[in-house]
């Protein structure tokens, strides 16, 4: 005798069996009705709990819901770990800075003529002068002029930078060692001044990272000693994001092998009570018919 299905129909078929076995109650499904009845005619024993769409996926893990609920007490704890492993810093030294960094950059489009370098450069000698005597407003206005004149020079935005620093005004300090070093990558005084502003503001690994470059560039003993003073903080930190990454692994990792668990024990059981309730077709008996119009 032929088979009445196409091989589409048999694989469809195959699929929809696969599925009754790993979730024996999706038989209590209203739309499988006739194929439960037909079941029950045959003498298979089929479970009679309520069907519930939210207990079922099409991956047939029947532990969907419970592996979510068990995944929010996961995170919870995980978030109660890393909080009760919260690294303790020396925050000595950090202050606030609530001003803004508005200060004029400049038009970097512009084309800088020989004759307004040299103007910028009299302008940087006059702020430098300033500086020295602890003018430091006054210092600000002409290395914003200089500034002007030449927006294309790294030194000027390093060295006004150092001038916000002498204010504590820190957003502008970075603002402007930001730009100096997107003027030169190798501005040994952006990554300097810009690292002690991290610093103050209590960004360790920032000002680690920063102070560490500029001594890479070029050695100085302030920039060395100011290093000296992240270093510690910047250690802990470190070693607390090492320590949190690798129980996020380790919970992930523990994770799977839980879903893995579950899922081999719920095809086991599967299996076990459609073995228990497989019917005894008759001798001689065909296949199914009627249903060679199954759908997907």
């Amino acid at each position: 005798m032929s088979c009445p299905f196409s091989e589409e129909q048999l694989a469809q078929l195959k699929t929809f069996v696969d599925l009754c076995s790993a979730q024996p109650l999706i038989l209590q499904h209203p739309k499988l009705s006739f194929f439960k009845d037909y079941l029950a005619q045959l003498g298979v024993n089929i479970p009679t709990a309520t069907f519930d769409p939210k207990t079922f996926s099409a991956s047939g893990d029947s532990n969907t819901t419970s592996a979510n609920a068990d995944d929010k007490g996961a995170v919870s704890s995980g978030e109660e770990s890393d909080a009760e492993s919260d690294v303790e810093l020396d925050m000595e030294g950090v202050i606030t800075d609530t001003s803004e960094a508005d200060q004029d950059m400049g038009d970097d489009s512009k084309e800088v003529t020989d004759e307004e370098r040299d103007q910028s450069d009299e302008k940087r000698s006059e702020a430098m002068r300033a500086f020295s005597e602890q003018q430091f407003d006054e210092a600000v206005t002409l290395y914003t002029e200089a500034i002007k004149l030449n927006p294309q020079s790294a030194l000027l935005f390093a060295k006004r930078g150092q001038v916000f620093l002498k204010q504590n005004k820190l957003h502008a300090c970075i603002k402007d060692c930001t730009r100096a070093l997107e003027l030169n990558c190798d501005s040994a005084a952006g990554y300097k001044f810009r690292g002690r502003a991290y610093r103050l503001l209590g960004k360790f690994e920032e000002a680690s990272h920063d102070l560490c470059e500029s001594l890479k560039i070029d050695y100085d003993d302030q920039t060395n000693e100011w290093l000296s003073e992240v270093k510690p903080n910047a250690e802990k930190l470190r070693q607390h994001k090492l320590t949190v990454q690798r129980k996020k692994e380790e919970k992930e990792h523990n994770e799977k092998l839980r879903r893995a668990r579950n899922a081999q024990e719920a095809r086991a059981n599967a299996a076990k009570e459609q073995s228990e309730s497989q019917p005894t077709f008759p001798p001689g008996m065909g296949g199914m018919g009627g249903m060679g119009g199954m759908g997907g």
